[in-house]
């Protein structure tokens, strides 16, 4: 186990604690803001996926890139308009999963000519 960062580790570990009870202490209060606070979050780790992505992308190949940019497109509309993401979440979820799943293929097939 790696025993670097371990401070950041735990008061990660606190603070999820933390809002755990909160949400379950105010379930009222939570309802409207939990779903956002998803949104956004999810939309910044799309952008750090898609420009890691996109990094990886110069020694993987085309497939990646598409991947990558795609994942930006998608991360930036979900942090633009959080009510309106919350409402298509499924379908955004649902295309990158179909597109992801092209570029895996994508990429097992090169893989295993190498």
């Amino acid at each position: 186990m790696d025993r670097t960062d371990w401070i950041w580790r735990a008061v990660s570990g606190i603070l999820g604690i933390l809002a755990g009870l909160l949400i379950f202490g105010h379930p009222l209060l939570s309802a409207p803001i939990v779903p956002g606070t998803v949104i956004l979050i999810v939309g910044i780790l799309g952008v750090c996926f898609g420009l890691s992505s996109l990094f990886w992308a110069m020694k993987e190949g085309w497939g990646t890139a598409i991947m990558g940019i795609l994942s930006i497109i998608f991360g930036l509309l979900l942090i633009g308009s959080p009510v309106v993401s919350v409402l298509m979440l499924v379908y955004l979820q649902a295309y990158l999963c179909i597109m992801g799943g092209f570029v895996t293929i994508y990429l097992a097939i090169k893989l295993r000519s190498v």
